[in-house]
């Protein structure tokens, strides 16, 4: 709980006399941070300037953009080498401000709540506009670049940005309520991303037009500005009294902040380390990408010219000002701080893997685009901070955010711009992987501070927790459907491969081609090849969608059935319409037939239920025999059963293709899933006691599609609301995944992969197995669903297992129709402009499914709240 003295309609300091005005520091951060932006843009390009002076290379024009591409040749190593040096020269001068900065930032931090907010306030442009000067002396006299770091010694003794932010966040905590805080922290921060941004565009022209002194004036003259606002136009927060015993330097500042983390403060102060440690990373993360952007364009295969930077630079922090308003506005009414800090990671990291990957200018500024919202997470940390600790911390508390920052701040260049050297020569991209493995350590820790927040309600005292929901004599075995679930998903991986490759084979066979990419885009057999592929994915999306819109009423049939006649019915039946399939597959493949012919089989498929009624009666069977406390590990490892069976066949189904042809690949599936009738006929031992009299049991009937909406219908005791955004969530998870399956196959026999069908394997392989880069990037994505199930499972009760698997099947089987069509029909439509686009629409939907699991987030700890008051309305009567 938060600090109980602090009342939320009045501001943490209260002057009674003085009404506040609605600006008050935000046009320092304007101001300065303007200065800031043109000086991050200017002082690498100036330095590069300067060390290709020293080569003596002219061909380098950082302000027009020139570089060499041709990687045998000698002014293309001597480009790299020149790359390498201004990265370092860049490490060193950045390092020496930061590690200055530091110690001011927690000394001044920490002062400001004795003597006012007002002289932290001013120091940092004074430093700013001095190291400006600084840089105008060693243009126009000339001298080496070791004398700009007389500039870097006194920007940091001025605290730097860090103590300019820690401080106008002080003061913002001092004169807002808590229910204003996080609002006014969101609009410093946009202020923030705006004048950056505004900043680095103007420095670009700057730059090109009248040379990097006009950008370093530039930069002294807002600076001074920021420093004469500070003086004249802002007031003082804090009651300053006696400021005679009240020292700059001395040792209490720092022993206030170790103070600042010995109060317990009711159970939050490991929310409070963690929240700084989480900070902590993300500043460090995008300190590290300040000037490894500048660089990284500059160098090939960009090699853009100062007004391209300028502009990406602008584009990359100012669009930041409308995501995180929107963001700001919108996100509080359904999602909690948490959901809010994993969604503003979601965004930053998938910035950073498009940039590591971009190959081009238009990927470049969709970075930009993707990283719309990802500054959320820096002020929602500093308003739950603020609201953590007491009113006359609120200085301490920022003055540890202000070291923080300024460790951070030092570390990023030290260690980003030297990983950036070292791995210049064989992946320039390689250190955005890094900082987006970074921002993943940072959901983990998230996801530490929720999960000693957020009580479990679903351990009720009248809920035996010890016994299977379906209490049988006899005693179930470890291994139950498990082996079904391999076999039937081998034989589905296999699949999956085959039948688009096959697809495509055939088409090409038509078009009178072998199949071979082209790269020459303006060549008839390109042309020919593009419409080859468009066809194949038609064709795909046509035969998916088939099995698809009829799986997705057997499969709700079949799941409600399975309640009253048992589960072994639907346990069977998948694997006998897959089969079916298979065999007509074969029979097309030695009879030649015309591809529509496959139809049939995937109208057998279809019958059988496919995929999604093999997982729901598992998942039904699973529950039966389980507690609440083995059934998420028994999801869990049934959800690694079936992407290692699938992955297994993608790399197996590589191999017998290239070797044997499309008909050996299914005859295997064929022998495969008759295992999996075959096991489930004589290995499964029924979880349902089945009554004798079964004449009144019927599949074909309205009463099992009825029963889905009786289960939504019942309130469970609050927990309705969960349960349709939990089915939400899975529909969402499902939609991209199975867009996913048939589009990666194409993708990769595409330009510019060209991939054979064993290098297809190996890919499907890793992304199921672990679940190249991609696959280790996604290998815990398959966590979601197991969770998902076995927490419905929990929310319901035991007789209504088979319903709720049964919506759930219903649920996946309209979102595998959807995905198929919706983005094989996309992928087709985009591939003559951007073959990846799709993927960027997957990631969209991804966003949204961490928006609803926030909204449940936020039902959970509204419900703690409500149950907390109950408990102590019951003390007191």
């Amino acid at each position: 709980m938060y600090s109980s003295d602090d009342d939320e309609s009045t501001p943490l300091i209260s002057h009674p006399v003085r009404k506040w005005p609605i600006v008050t520091v935000e046009p320092i951060v304007l101001l300065f941070m303007f200065g800031k932006g043109v000086y991050i843009t200017s002082f690498p390009q100036y330095i590069r300037s300067r060390i290709a002076e020293d080569y003596e290379v002219s061909g380098l024009d950082t302000t027009n953009g020139t570089c060499y591409a041709n990687i045998s040749s000698s002014e293309y190593i001597m480009q790299e080498q020149i790359q390498k040096q201004a990265t370092m020269w860049t490490l060193y001068f950045t390092a020496t401000s930061q590690f200055i900065a530091m110690f001011v930032a927690t000394i001044l931090g920490a002062y400001s709540d004795k003597a006012g907010r007002k002289i932290p306030l001013m120091l940092p442009p004074v430093g700013a506009a001095l190291n400006g000067l600084n840089y105008l002396i060693v243009i126009y006299l000339h001298l080496p670049l070791w004398t700009l770091f007389f500039g870097a010694v006194l920007q940091g003794l001025g605290g730097e940005h860090t103590t300019e932010m820690a401080t106008c966040c002080s003061y913002i905590s001092d004169i807002t309520t808590k229910q204003q805080r996080t609002f006014r922290m969101i609009v410093l921060e946009i202020v923030y991303s705006f004048a950056f941004g505004g900043a680095q565009l103007c420095a670009g022209y700057a730059i090109h037009i009248y040379g990097y002194q006009a950008a370093f004036w530039l930069h002294i003259s807002v600076s001074s500005a920021a420093f004469f606002y500070a003086v004249f136009f802002v007031r003082e927060s804090l009651k300053v009294e006696d400021t005679s015993n009240t020292s700059i330097l001395t040792f209490d500042h720092f022993k206030q902040i170790a103070l600042l983390f010995k109060n317990k403060r009711s159970g939050l102060r490991l929310q409070l380390v963690i929240l700084i440690v989480v900070l902590f990373f993300q500043i460090l993360s995008q300190t590290g990408c300040n000037g490894l952007y500048v660089l990284y364009c500059m160098d090939y295969p960009f090699c853009w010219s100062s007004v391209m930077i300028g502009y990406f630079s602008a584009a990359r922090v100012a669009l930041r000002g409308p995501g995180v308003l929107l963001g700001g506005k919108l996100l509080p009414r359904c999602l909690s701080d948490f959901g809010m800090i994993y969604v503003s990671s979601i965004s930053y990291t998938s910035s950073l893997l498009l940039s590591a990957f971009a190959f081009n200018d238009i990927m470049m500024f969709m970075v930009p685009v993707v990283a719309a919202l990802s500054s959320l997470t820096i002020p929602v940390i500093r308003s739950r901070l603020s609201r953590i600790v007491d009113s006359t911390e609120q200085g301490i508390l920022f003055a540890c955010l202000g070291c923080t920052g300024s460790i951070a701040n030092f570390v990023a260049p030290v260690t980003f711009n030297a990983i950036y050297a070292v791995t210049l020569g064989f992946f320039s991209g390689f250190i955005f992987i890094v900082l987006a493995a970074i921002d993943v350590i940072n959901m983990m820790l998230t996801g530490a501070v929720v999960y000693t927040s957020v009580m479990n309600f679903l351990d009720d005292d009248d809920d035996d927790q010890t016994q299977p929901l379906r209490s049988h004599v006899r005693k179930w075995p470890i291994v139950t459907v498990e082996p079904i679930a391999l076999l039937f998903m081998f034989g589905m991986g296999f699949l999956a491969i085959a039948r688009p490759q096959y697809i495509r084979s055939r088409t090409a066979e038509e078009y009178n081609t072998n199949g071979t990419c082209y790269t020459n885009n303006s060549s008839l057999e390109y042309n020919k090849e593009n419409e080859i592929q468009k066809q194949a994915t038609i064709w795909t999306l046509y035969l998916t969608a088939t099995t698809q819109f009829i799986g997705m009423f057997v499969a709700t049939i079949l799941g409600a059935y399975s309640d009253k006649a048992g589960r072994k019915i639907p346990l069977m039946l998948p694997p006998v319409g897959a089969a079916l399939n298979s065999l007509n597959y074969l029979i097309v493949i030695y009879l030649h037939l015309p591809i529509w012919t496959l139809f049939f089989g995937a109208l057998l498929q279809g019958l059988g239920g496919d995929f999604t009624t093999e997982i729901s009666a598992c998942c039904s069977y699973i529950a039966d025999i389980t507690t609440k406390q083995q059934r998420t590990l028994r999801m869990v490892i049934m959800e690694v059963v079936i992407y290692l069976a699938i992955g297994a066949a993608q790399l197996c189904a590589g191999y017998v293709i290239q070797l044997y042809g499309y008909h050996a690949a299914f005859w295997l599936q064929f022998f495969v899933l008759s295992a999996a009738i075959f096991y489930a006929v004589f290995f499964v031992q029924e979880s349902v006691e089945v009554h004798q009299n079964m004449s009144n049991t019927s599949i074909l009937t309205f009463d099992n599609i009825k029963g889905v909406a009786l289960l939504l219908k019942k309130e469970r005791s609050g927990l309705r609301q969960q349960v349709v955004i939990l089915l939400a969530i899975i529909f969402f998870q499902i939609l991209t995944q199975n867009g996913c399956v048939g589009l990666y196959v194409l993708y990769c026999m595409d330009y510019p992969f060209r991939w054979s069908s064993v290098m297809i394997g190996y890919f499907s392989a890793a992304m199921n197995v672990l679940h190249s880069a991609v696959p280790f990037v996604a290998s815990l994505s398959i966590l979601a669903l197991p969770v998902m199930r076995s927490r419905l499972s929990m929310i319901v009760e035991p007789n209504e297992q088979g319903v709720l698997f049964s919506c759930v099947g219903c649920t996946e089987s309209i979102a595998g129709f959807l995905g198929h069509v919706t983005f094989n029909a996309i992928y087709a439509a985009t591939l003559d402009f951007f073959s990846g686009f799709v993927f960027l629409v997957l990631a969209a939907i991804a966003v949204i499914n961490m928006m609803l699991t926030g909204l449940t987030h936020r039902q959970d700890v509204q419900r703690i709240k409500s149950e907390n008051l109950r408990i102590e309305d019951n003390i007191i009567n």
